[in-house]
């Protein structure tokens, strides 16, 4: 084997470890995180965040994130996961919270409990 060789195999492990490293650091530290969204008496909150990919290394361009998916999940104030969907980040209702209910999207509305 020549040293031409193992210089390129060591180069192409150490980049493949980098990207690696990038894309769990963001998956892991950052969460993929977008928002949370409190209800006002604080017994529920929605947390969106968006589903992660390999793309996500790479720099998007402004206005392209709106057709990505993510995730939405509503939690009581205790921290416990009540319901969660996927669906697209452009069809998350602007306006979230209805009286006894969760506005998701337009078509999905979760009824909170009111016991709670």
């Amino acid at each position: 084997m020549n040293k031409a060789s193992v210089i390129g195999w060591r180069t192409v492990s150490i980049g493949a470890l980098f990207v690696l490293a990038v894309v769990s650091a963001k998956a892991f530290y950052f969460g993929f995180y977008y928002y949370e969204d409190t209800r006002p008496d604080g017994r529920y909150k929605i947390v969106v965040s968006h589903v992660p990919s390999l793309l996500d290394v790479q720099a998007v361009p402004p206005g392209d994130s709106a057709d990505r998916y993510v995730w939405v999940r509503l939690y009581n104030k205790d921290g416990a996961k009540l319901n969660e969907t996927l669906t697209l980040l452009n069809s998350v209702s602007d306006k979230a919270w209805g009286d006894g209910v969760v506005f998701v999207t337009g078509d999905l509305v979760w009824t909170v409990p009111q016991n709670q």
